[in-house]
């Protein structure tokens, strides 16, 4: 996604590429809550498209703040609340009263989206990331350089042919 094509109220997923050194590259996309982290989910890209099924991915909606116009988004988990940033935390908020919960996104030459919490009382300037962490995989908030993540647009509901018609085609979303 272009910083240019992002859109107030439409969902997307956020999703890490990762590459161990001499291996094959995989896709993650944000999973559930754990902790004050969030579990990665193991998903699948083809042709420059993240497609799910009944994975228990998290995508998120892109909201606007009102007023702040060096943070002017925040980003909606479900019903749940919006993200919240703190140091390799990544909480939620029931609204978007707390600074913490605004952020600013940006794309850089590579594609990346770079989704960056506001510096409050001295912190740190967080950043939504992905970290392997030794093969336990897992989404929050560094201010340090971990691996950068990628939003996935929400494009379209397909069904893909099954050359079995017994059960139905599999509906999937496709990112």
């Amino acid at each position: 996604t272009d910083v240019s094509q992002l859109e107030v109220g439409a969902r997307y997923l956020v999703v890490a590429k990762y590459t161990p050194k001499g291996g094959t590259t995989s896709y993650y996309a944000l999973g559930a809550k754990n902790g004050t982290n969030r579990d990665c989910v193991l998903v699948q890209e083809s042709e420059g498209l993240i497609s799910i099924s009944d994975e228990p991915v998290y995508p998120i909606t892109l909201a606007t703040v009102e007023g702040d116009s060096d943070y002017p988004y925040a980003l909606q988990d479900g019903e749940d609340g919006y993200f919240l940033a703190g140091e390799k935390k990544l909480n939620l908020a029931s609204d978007t009263s707390d600074k913490k919960s605004h952020v600013s996104i940006t794309v850089d030459e590579k594609n990346y989206s770079i989704i960056k919490f506001p510096l409050l009382n001295g912190e740190k300037n967080f950043q939504l990331m992905f970290n392997y962490n030794s093969g336990k995989p897992r989404f929050t908030c560094y201010a340090g350089t971990t691996q950068d993540v990628y939003l996935y647009k929400e494009v379209a509901g397909v069904v893909t042919p099954d050359p079995d018609p017994d059960p139905q085609p599999e509906e999937k979303t496709v990112y």
